[in-house]
């Protein structure tokens, strides 16, 4: 049986002085929010920040290897550029109740 292809949303946001910021999220938490009283927490996966173009994951990691600032939400993704080398595990942040949470990542790199 063949593995099913992981897919994300992939927004790049033009700055200034040419920054931009990589948004990456599973593409199956794209709309959701998740909060996390205790912590104060609440991550909005909203369309206008994630929402650009579904890729497959290997693609995502692609871009992300070459970005500067990037913004990961989403187990598959952020496993995926872990596993690449791109961030430590230490720097992972979950919101969100249990059962109910998302994997959230930043990389700058300057």
């Amino acid at each position: 049986m063949m593995e099913q292809e992981i897919m994300v949303f992939v927004k790049v946001h033009k700055g200034s002085d040419k920054e931009e910021v990589i948004a990456v999220c599973d593409a199956d938490i794209l709309g959701e929010t998740f909060s996390d009283d205790e912590k104060g927490l609440s991550l909005r996966i909203s369309e206008s920040f994630y929402g650009g173009t579904l890729v497959n994951i290997e693609k995502a990691v692609e871009m992300i290897e070459k970005a500067t600032n990037v913004n990961l939400a989403g187990k598959n993704i952020i496993k995926k550029t872990v596993e690449a080398g791109l961030a430590s595990p230490e720097a992972i942040i979950t919101i969100g109740k249990k059962g109910r949470e998302v994997s959230h990542l930043l990389i700058f790199r300057l």
